[in-house]
């Protein structure tokens, strides 16, 4: 079970300490920053890490670029929500409180600081086939917080120009070979803010990080309490959980559920009347006032419509009376 959150102050809290990464972001003035570059080769830091070294000139261009960025999309008349785990409302900036969960925690405190002795020197056996993402960190003067703006390598990369590219060279006016150019997308996936994980790119913050590892634990540990139920049991929980968890988007509903609490409020007899008004192809049977729910785990239609009923997937409109399929839910 998870321990109860007052959403609404971590709301609150959260939508403070962005108002104030705003004000930083608009006043640069000796602000500075490192970027390291992410290879996924093996457990060692040493490995995986390399800090790239910039002039000063082009520092502060990548750092402008991010900054700016940063405050189109802070800008923005978005939402800002709790992460749920769950599918996010569009546009929304979901929030992660990051002693919420110290998996999540661990992992984004992996970043090198700035004196990181294990530089980038160019190619090195397959360093950048491996390449994931980068992160900027930005020091603020006279602010203990750092930012760490994290960037999936997408459309970065290292092109070896072979004389192919070239740049102009202002002072003979004429063009040399380009060397080797490594381009850089300045747009944000998901940063983190002192204690805050803020989340503009939901997909790309679940592939990048071990929050895969996070929602298939939370999902079969919900499980795991609604079959302590006293009005159900569920039969085969164990393969239940196996094809469940081979299944991301189930995994991620149910583990959203559970961190809104709906799983706690679930009836099994009020399930078991959704059961037959939307026809879901989940068997059942009463025995002794306690309802056995026995989806086959081998069947998907089941496993899914065992666990959208679980979620709440389904709904009902007491104003129109009319139904709906809700996976993005936030409660008030």
């Amino acid at each position: 079970m998870c321990a109860v959150i007052d959403e609404k102050k971590q709301k609150a809290n959260a939508t403070k300490a962005l108002d104030e990464l705003k004000k930083r972001l608009g006043d640069m003035r000796g602000a500075r920053s490192t970027v390291f570059l992410f290879a996924k080769r093996g457990r060692e830091p040493k490995n995986c890490w390399r800090r790239m070294k910039f002039t000063a000139a082009l520092e502060k261009g990548l750092r402008e670029k991010i900054a700016n960025s940063l405050l189109a999309r802070l800008n923005e008349q978005s939402e800002v929500e709790p992460f749920t785990f769950d599918d996010v409302v569009s546009g929304a900036i979901c929030f992660w409180a990051k002693d919420e969960t110290v998996e999540v925690a661990d992992w984004v405190d992996k970043v090198p600081t700035a004196d990181w002795p294990h530089v980038f020197k160019g190619p090195e056996g397959d360093f950048l086939s491996k390449v994931k993402f980068h992160v900027t960190t930005v020091k603020f003067p006279n602010e203990p917080r750092e930012l760490n703006v994290f960037t999936h390598r997408g459309s970065s990369s290292l092109v070896r120009s072979a004389g192919l590219m070239a740049v102009f060279d202002v002072a003979k006016h004429e063009f040399k070979p380009a060397g080797d150019i490594y381009q850089f997308d300045h747009r944000p996936d998901f940063i983190v803010w002192g204690d805050w994980v803020f989340i503009f790119q939901h997909q790309r913050f679940e592939s990048l990080t071990n929050i895969r590892v996070v929602t298939s634990d939370r999902a079969e540990a919900a499980l795991d309490t609604f079959e302590k139920k006293s009005d159900l049991t569920i039969a085969d929980l164990k393969n239940l959980k196996a094809a469940i968890a081979k299944r991301p988007q189930l995994a991620r509903r149910l583990a959203g559920a559970s961190h809104q609490g709906i799983l706690e409020m679930q009836v099994a007899e009020k399930l078991v009347k959704r059961i037959e008004k939307k026809k879901l192809s989940v068997p059942y049977k009463k025995v002794r006032g306690v309802y056995h729910f026995a989806p086959d785990s081998n069947d998907a239609k089941q496993v899914t419509d065992f666990v959208n009923l679980l979620v709440d997937y389904f709904l009902h409109s007491p104003s129109s009376d009319l139904e709906y399929r809700a996976p993005s839910k936030f409660k008030d």
